[in-house]
């Protein structure tokens, strides 16, 4: 995930990934899928620009 945030200037630890959610620990497995194929698949139809992306 990182290194598809990397290729938009983005920063998985910056202010804009972070919001308060309500959860004990880590996010599942299954979530951690979605949020890289969806990452993904935004990055493809992006292709390489930032405003499509975000």
């Amino acid at each position: 995930m990182g290194d598809i945030a990397k290729q938009y200037g983005l920063d998985l630890n910056g202010a804009r990934n972070k919001a308060a959610m309500p959860h004990l620990g880590r996010h599942p497995e299954a979530y951690h899928k979605f949020v890289f194929q969806n990452m993904q698949r935004a990055a493809t139809e992006a292709g390489g620009n930032l405003a499509k992306f975000l």
